[in-house]
């Protein structure tokens, strides 16, 4: 869509959601600022009247002047109120558009997006269009008001000095529409350097374990400073361009207002003009300057509100999941069925070919293979974070296309290699998918994981302050407490997505005995690391090169599965290659 269409189609929804208050602002703007040109008037009348000698016409006209002042004081406090909510209302919609949006978004396109963009386009882009529609349109409703009083006034003073002051006016706009255009670019640039900015902070914060542990703080204190170098030289061009504007726009308003001082000197010498009535004029000429000036600064601001409405629309324009709120929700028992199913992510090709696979309900499913088989893609076309595959997905011979996918996510339990704990306490986390959980359904599901006992010798219980990422719990605990969680939203299936993988041999065996005890319950479907600590599972499939090659237990695979065999051959290996380090 067209940029000025689309700001327009802006502009005009909120302008319509706030009519009443806008219009009161407007009002109370316009009231204020034309109110404020009568005491230019008077004060003019005032030189007069004290150069005739006229006291008391001197006095009347500064007590009016003083209430004019208490007038517009207070008009001045009620434009402010009603801008702060105006704005403030705005600005939340906006962002409160971006996150539901980000919420939403699908996993294949919240992937390509860095955090910094994020970041950047909710704290600055929202804030950038919220003034543009409270405070930069009425701005430049206020100046062109203001302008056509003020130069219909100056017309009435002295025609004369008012024809010299409008041959300013088209220069001083055109100049500023050939100039902005110029700005474009850097504003562009500014953007995106501000989302690296942010993108690199938070990745430090985020990240500053392993930068320590891999000796990179000289590394990121340079990329820190490099890209604080790129925003001072891009805002230093910036600047220089818009000083170069307001430069230029001075020495023609200087030129103009130098001219009307020697044209009008000649009137007064001449006694064709009085010294108030040159006074008064100066005043209400240095509001149409002003008035022109703010017209010229909206033109160049303008660029800015274009970029940044871009940049919003580019995120708000992303595909989502809303598609499949299709609010058919059938009951689930937990079979899935997988038919055909091909998949390919961005450049790469064939990461899942024809995939077949059935799922029985409250079974375990152990799926294992080496790096980049495609395991994880599959887990999450299961768990319904891709939806751009070939083939079906059929949960009870429903197709997962026709299921509400807020539906579909109450039914499934996701839990990722690396399980988010939140800030806050134990009792915290364990609520997250419902607030009015029990104590007791709390502890039991505890119990059931392996964690009650731990907790219980932890002087606050459950109401303990976990930390950043869970960090007074080991590795093996967090897996637990993400498993818990999982269990008390009430699933009927449970995803795991490779959770042992940097847990001990001793840990991995729990978790995976663990998941085999809660198959009575549940469908599990869970990626193993270790080939030893699933030789009892009766499901184990294993998968290369984006194909299933083969599926059973143990017995059978160590005898018919050559993938199956190279994987539990070099991990004995790797096994005996430690031990042997460890003697020598």
């Amino acid at each position: 869509m067209d940029e000025k269409k689309l700001l327009k189609e802006k502009t005009l929804f909120y302008l319509k959601k706030h009519k009443f208050r806008i219009i009161l602002l407007y009002i109370a703007t316009a009231t204020s600022n034309l109110v404020n040109l009568i005491p230019m008037y008077l004060f003019g009348h005032s030189i007069d009247y004290t150069i005739a000698g006229d006291f008391k016409k001197v006095l009347n006209t500064i007590i009016l002047i003083i209430l004019i002042f208490l007038f517009t004081s207070i008009l001045s406090i009620i434009e402010t109120v009603l801008h702060t909510y105006i704005n403030q209302d705005i600005v939340i919609h906006f962002k409160s558009e971006i996150y539901d949006k980000i919420l939403y978004l699908k996993k294949k396109e919240f992937d390509k997006i860095c955090n910094g963009e994020i970041l950047s386009k909710i704290e600055r882009d929202t804030v950038c269009l919220a003034e543009f529609i409270t405070e930069d349109l009425i701005n430049l409703f206020i100046s062109i008001v203001t302008l056509i009083v003020s130069l219909y006034l100056i017309i009435r003073l002295s025609p004369t000095l008012t024809t010299i002051s409008l041959i300013i006016f088209p220069i001083t706009v055109l100049l500023s529409k050939i100039l902005s255009n110029k700005l474009r670019k850097y504003i562009l640039k500014g953007k995106l350097l501000g989302d690296n900015y942010f993108s690199i902070t938070q990745e430090t914060l985020s990240a500053i374990e392993e930068i320590k542990s891999l000796g990179m703080e000289g590394l990121y204190k340079n990329k820190y400073k490099e890209i604080l170098s790129d925003i001072r030289e891009n805002e230093g061009k910036k600047t220089i361009i818009s000083t170069i504007i307001n430069f230029i726009s001075s020495i023609i308003s200087s030129s103009g207002e130098w001219l009307i001082l020697l044209v009008a000197s000649w009137m007064i010498i001449n006694k064709t003009l009085s010294v108030g009535t040159l006074i008064a004029f100066n005043s209400f000429n240095s509001r149409v300057t002003l008035s022109i000036s703010q017209i010229s600064k909206f033109i160049v601001k303008t660029q800015n509100i274009f970029v940044s409405l871009k940049r919003i629309e580019e995120l708000t324009n992303l595909p989502d999941e809303t598609q499949y709120k299709t609010k058919f929700c059938p009951e689930l028992s937990g079979n899935i069925e997988i038919v055909d199913l091909s998949f390919s992510y961005y450049s790469k090709l064939g990461i899942l070919k024809n995939i077949n696979l059935d799922i029985k309900n409250n079974d375990f499913y152990v799926i294992v293979g080496r790096n980049g088989c495609g395991k994880t893609t599959l887990l999450n076309i299961v768990s319904n974070f891709l939806d751009d595959y070939k083939g079906e997905i059929l949960f009870d011979n429903y197709n997962v296309r026709d299921i509400d996918i807020d539906w579909l996510r109450k039914k499934i339990s996701y839990i990722p290699q690396q399980p988010h704990i939140f800030q806050g306490t134990i009792d915290f986390n364990l609520s997250l998918s419902n607030e009015n959980l029990s104590e007791s359904y709390k502890i039991e599901a505890c119990k059931l994981v392996g964690l009650h006992s731990f907790i219980d010798t932890l002087p606050d219980k459950y109401n303990t302050i976990l930390g950043k990422d869970g960090v007074i719990l080991s590795g093996g605990q967090k897996q637990k407490l993400a498993i818990a969680r999982a269990i008390l939203r009430n699933p009927k299936i449970m995803i795991l997505d490779e959770i042992t993988s940097d847990l001990d041999s001793k840990s991995e065996v729990e978790i995976m005995s663990l998941l085999n005890q809660l198959k009575r319950k549940y469908t599990i479907i869970t990626v193993a690391h270790r080939i030893s600590s699933i030789l009892y599972c009766s499901n184990i499939i294993v998968m290369d090169n984006g194909e299933i090659v083969g599926m059973g237990d143990h017995e059978k695979l160590i005898t018919e599965c050559d993938s199956y065999i190279d994987l539990y051959r070099n991990q004995l290996n790797k096994i005996s290659e430690k031990l042997n380090n460890n003697v020598v």
